[in-house]
């Protein structure tokens, strides 16, 4: 069997796309009613965020605030999934 992959330089898919800045990312999308969400951690390792607070009048009914046990299963975020480009 032949292998022709080990020690060769293989060609990504989106590679042409990502180095010409063609390649879509979800920053780039916008729809209708989309909603926006942010990932906030501490700053301190192992740290436990007491409170959030926000200058100013803020719409509270606009937002959903949600914690480590609201997330069903294991909590975990993949790093690499957050510089990979939307397939198309």
């Amino acid at each position: 069997m032949e292998n022709r992959f080990v020690g060769k330089p293989v060609p990504r898919k989106e590679g042409r796309k990502k180095v010409t800045g063609q390649a879509l990312y979800v920053d780039d999308l916008s729809f209708p009613g989309m909603l926006h969400g942010v990932t906030l951690r501490s700053s301190i390792p192992r740290g436990r965020i007491k409170n959030i607070s926000f200058e100013g009048d803020i719409p509270w009914n606009e937002f959903t605030v949600i914690t480590a046990k609201d997330t069903p299963g294991e909590n975990y975020v993949s790093t690499t999934s957050l510089i990979s480009p939307i397939r198309s």
